[in-house]
Formats: structure tokens, sequence, C-alpha cells
């Protein structure tokens, strides 16, 4: 698309990947700039795009697309737009530079493009993934989740992100556990599959991969009944409208795109995502973002097109190079480039029509240019960190909803932001029993923790325990039957019955302690029962002692007639305050930290409309 007014032409290659989506993103761009020059530019200067080549998503395909269809061709190129996708994006930005072009993808995400020594002259207008996994780790957090299994694509974009995720979640004493799966047609639902097969415990699903496989896996999960509201799916938000549906993905799956629909409805959608700031106020390139958005989704409606989220920072990414090559003509101009670090740079200061790709000076102005971008755009601001990558601090949730007249949508419900530490953040009159009525289903199966003992230790001790406790009954038989006699009444007889009765408790504790029980709440009354009896019996056992010990340390400390007036219900009575004591002190302790200390909750219901506490119980 040549712009009418001016009479040479600037070139740029456009490499991009699913070419509807984005191409009628960049004619509009085109027609945009050519009706809102930028200030001080030449009017002698134009610009336009050339080569318009389709990656397809594959590392070959775009190396192919970029020697031949780009490099190749005559005239010379200014710049790259694209790729879409980071596997292909990452070959092409890795050599692009040998040219002396700067690159300034859309779409691609991989951490790995952050790489400033690697991709020299590349610039992206989409946020990388690497503000997700702490942003993930919050959102899993606010859901009480902790246990997560990823689905990954075995290319190297989705793997980095994962093992990122993974490290994450580690540091925070979170489980996951990854299933790598290639992109053969048969692949993705056969790994889907076997993880679904040794990964039972599991009910929460990162699918971590572009849209063709997933539908391939959300086909072998629905098959399998890996659906709401046992199990959770949450995905990235970066597929386009439909992307389910065997209109826009041509992929053999054995599900209908109503069953597909089913599925996901409940699903979450995560990702890293730029938005205008306002939609109404008129943006540095000349228009509203909703008026774009209009002009775009009608353009492509009429070129057959699929909409895509892409197409605003498509827009954007022309805008840049063309603010870019507009400062650089100024540079020229003047011939002032102090300050840009290309002063001592190879290469000469020529006009960009007369660019070549050995002038490695004037490839150092352009990528400055690009670098101090500050711009207002309709994907919301852009600005780029020293990696080229673009600066972005929000991650926007959205859950897949399924209306009752059956069309699906992507509803936004909360956002976090690196600014404010991540903090997980509900939309205005939105909160959990919006998201999951039935209540937030779990993060895994019920799971029965099973203490066990080894029987000849148990025999050991009951034995040793019923031993005791038939001698403690035999005192108690003696003490009552010979209470009148000398010897006896002399010993106190009341603090006597105290003694035994406290050992019995504590001879009952242990039987207590070693209950084999698989009654719900059994191992924790029998945790609590023991505490309480061993504590009771401790109290009333040496509180008898300690009161005896006193009336002795008080009769020889005082030898007047003072001393008769210590009787036994003195001693009875500081034994009791004695074991009283103990009994608040056990009431507190149980009131405030047992249940924590001695039984583990049950959040991991099979199913959310279950209110039921935990089964999962410890010592």
């Amino acid at each position: 698309m040549r712009l009418p007014y001016r009479s040479t032409p600037l070139l740029i290659a456009l490499q991009l990947a699913g070419i509807g989506c984005v191409q009628s993103a960049a004619n509009l761009t085109f027609m945009f700039i050519t009706s809102f020059a930028a200030p001080g530019s030449s009017p002698d200067i134009g610009l336009m795009y050339d080569s318009v080549k389709d990656s397809q998503c594959q590392y070959d395909k775009s190396l192919d697309a970029f020697f031949q269809g780009i490099m190749q061709s005559a005239p010379v190129k200014l710049a790259v737009i694209g790729c879409g996708c980071s596997v292909a994006t990452e070959p092409v930005a890795a050599i692009s530079h040998n040219w002396n072009i700067s690159q300034i993808s859309y779409f691609s995400a991989s951490t790995a493009l952050s790489n400033r020594s690697r991709y020299k002259r590349y610039f992206r207008t989409n946020p990388s993934f690497v503000i997700e996994p702490p942003a993930f780790l919050s959102m899993i957090k606010h859901f009480g989740w902790q246990r997560i299994g990823f689905l990954t694509q075995n290319e190297n974009v989705y793997m980095t992100a994962v093992t990122s995720f993974q490290d994450t979640l580690k540091k925070a004493n979170f489980v996951s556990e990854n299933q790598l799966f290639e992109t053969t047609s048969d692949n993705p639902a056969k790994s889907a599959n076997d993880f679904f097969m040794v990964s039972k415990d599991y009910r929460v699903f990162f699918l971590n991969s572009y849209s063709g496989p997933a539908r391939k896996i959300i086909c072998e999960a629905f098959r399998k009944n890996f659906t709401y509201p046992k199990y959770v799916w949450i995905m990235r938000d970066s597929f386009v409208d439909n992307w389910w549906t065997a209109a826009v993905d041509k992929g053999d799956v054995n599900c209908t795109d109503q069953e597909l629909e089913m599925f996901l409805d409940k699903a979450i959608s995560f990702r890293g995502y730029p938005l205008p700031e306002n939609y109404t106020s008129i943006t540095d390139a000349g228009i509203t973002a909703q008026k774009f958005q209009d002009e775009y989704e009608y353009r492509a409606l009429q070129m057959n097109y699929e909409v895509s989220d892409a197409g605003g920072r498509a827009y954007d990414a022309v805008w840049i190079l063309a603010g870019a090559l507009n400062r650089t003509m100024a540079m020229v101009k003047s011939g002032n480039i102090n300050g840009t670090g290309c002063e001592n740079i190879t290469g000469s200061l020529v006009p960009l029509d007369q660019f070549q790709y050995s002038n490695e000076k004037m490839g150092c102005i352009i990528q400055y240019n690009i670098q101090i971008t500050n711009f207002t755009g309709v994907s919301g601001h852009i600005q780029f960190d020293m990696n080229g990558t673009r600066i972005q601090n929000l991650i926007i949730l959205k859950q897949y909803t399924r209306q009752a007249h059956g069309n699906m949508s992507r509803n936004l419900f909360a956002y976090l932001d690196a600014k404010s530490g991540y903090n997980f953040n509900f939309l205005q009159g939105v909160g959990d029993e919006d998201i999951y009525a039935d209540g937030i289903p779990s993060d895994g199966a019920a799971i029965n923790n099973t203490v066990t003992y080894s029987i000849p230790m148990i025999v050991v001790f009951y034995s040793c325990s019923a031993g005791g406790e038939v001698f403690a009954l035999v005192c108690l038989v003696f003490s009552v039957a010979f209470r009148n006699k000398r010897v006896v009444r002399l010993s106190s007889p009341a603090l006597n019955y105290i003694i035994v009765v406290g050992s019995m408790c504590m001879y009952a504790s242990l039987f207590a302690h070693l209950a084999p029980t698989t009654i719900k709440y059994g191992i924790w009354t029998s945790c609590l029962l023991s505490l309480c009896l061993f504590t009771i019996g401790y109290a009333l056992c040496f509180g008898a002692l300690l009161a005896k010990m006193w009336r002795v340390y008080y009769i020889f400390h005082n030898p007047t007639t003072k001393k008769l007036l210590t009787q036994d219900w003195h001693m009875v009575l500081l034994t009791m305050i004695i074991t009283g004591i103990g009994v608040c002190l056990l009431a507190l302790a149980t009131a405030t930290t047992a249940l924590n200390q001695f039984v583990v909750k049950v959040d991991h219901l099979e199913n959310p409309k279950e209110k039921a506490p935990r089964d999962i119980t410890q010592k």
C-alpha cells in the first residue's frame, strides 16, 4: 500500500502468523498514517509494506519466508514487522540484526526473546511471559489450590514458560507435575490420556500450548469426563474467538463444537494483557481505541478474516516504527546523533531511502529511536525495557461462560497488578460465588493418611498399660477396704484415691492414643482424648503428691498447734486447684490450636458442593 501524496516509499516487510488476523490491522495503520502525518515528517517520504509472508507458526517456514521472500527480493527493507508465534519469531529475531534491520513483533511472548545479547534488534508490543508466574501463584493462592498439573506443548516458548512456573511454585512449596506433548496429529490426545492415567490426584490443570493442540487436549479431557465441577482448566487467553470450533481449527477431533463448549464452561483464561486506559480518548495515533476496534472488525469481516486481539498491537507496532523512522530522518537531516550510542559505529548517515543492509550506523540509529518509544496506542501505553520487551504490569483473568442460548463468552472477572505485588483483585461487583456458584473446586482428590503401628509394639504397650490399670485398681480397693486402719488413715486416703484415679487416667491415655480407627474424626478424637486423659491424670497424681509434700513441709516448719488445722480437705482443694489450672490450659490449647495441630481439614473434596470437613487426618 503506497501513500499517494509522497513520492519516495520506505519499505518494511510484514512477516505474519495467520496473515488474515492482523493484515487488516496493518492495512488500517497505513491508511491512518496517510491521513495523520507525524509533525515534522517529510512530504517527499512515504511508508509502505512489501513482501507479506506467512510464517505459519513454524520454525523452518519462518526462516524460508525471511530469506527467500524478504531478504533476497528487492528492494531493500528497513524493518520487519512480525512474526506472530514465538516459535517462528525466535529464529528470525536471532539473525535479522545481521542485515542491520530492526524487528517488531506484535504477538510473541516467549521469555527467551528478552535475551538482548541474542536478539539484538528485536522489539515487541506484546508483553513477555516473565510476569505471569508470580501472578499465577497469587491467583491459585486466592482459590486455595496447591496442586497443579501442566500440559505443555513441546515448543521452546512453552517449555521455557512452564519451567519458570514450576520453579515459582516449588519455592512456595506447591506441588506441580508437567506432561510434554508433541504437535503431531494424535500425540496431544495420547499424551493427555497418559497424564490423566498417572496423575489421578490432580484436579487443576494448566493447558500451555497453541490453540490447535489445545483443541485435541480438551476433547480428550471431555471424553474422560475431566470436566467442571470436579476439574478446573486454566489456559492462555491468546487464542482467537471461537478457537475450539471446526470453522476456525480444521484439525480432526472426536468432539463436536457443542461438546467442547460444554467442556470449556467455567474454564479460566490467564494472560499478561495490555489494555487502553480509555477507549474514547484520542491516542498518539490520532484515533480512539474504540474507533480502531470498530473499523478493524468491520474490515476483517469484509475480508473474511478472524478478528484477533493482536490487531491493536500490530497497529501500534507499525505506528511505533513510523515514529522511529520519522525521528531517524530528523537526526539524519540535522546530523546530530549524540547520545544515541551510535556515534562510533561504522557506516554513514544517509537518507532512509538510501539505506543498505551493510550500514550498521543507520541500523543502530533506527534501533535507538524504537528503543526510546513513549507512545500511547490503541492497545495502551507502550514503552520498552532494555531488552526490547513492552513494559507491562497487568495480568487479566477471564472465564469461559456458556450462555443459556448456547453461545460462549470470555468474561473479564479479575486482574493482578505487578505494581501492587500481584494482589488478586476482583472487578467491582464480582466475587468467588459469581465465578464458582457451587463453591471453589478442590485442587486434588481426597487423601486419607493412615497411621500404622507395629503389632508387637502395641501388644507390649497394651500389656503394660493393662497391668498398670489392674495394679491401680488393686491399690484403690485396698485403700477403700482399709481406710479406717491407722497406717492407711495417716497416709490421707482421700489423696490416695486421687493418685490412683490419676494413674488410671494416664494408663488409659495409651489405649486412646493407639486405638485403631477408620471412622471420620476418629483419629482426631483419639488424639484429643489421649491428650486430655494424660493431662488430667498427671495433674491429679502429681497435684496430690505435691499437696502431701506441702503438708509435710508445713508441719515441720510450724511446730505449733496451728498444724492441727491442716486437714485432708485442704489437700484435696489444693489438688483440685492444680488440676483445674491444667484443665483450663488444656481447653485453651484445644480451642485455639488443637484442630490445626492434630488434624488437617479436608478441602480436597471430590465435589465442591460437599460442605463436609476434611477427612485427611494425621497424628
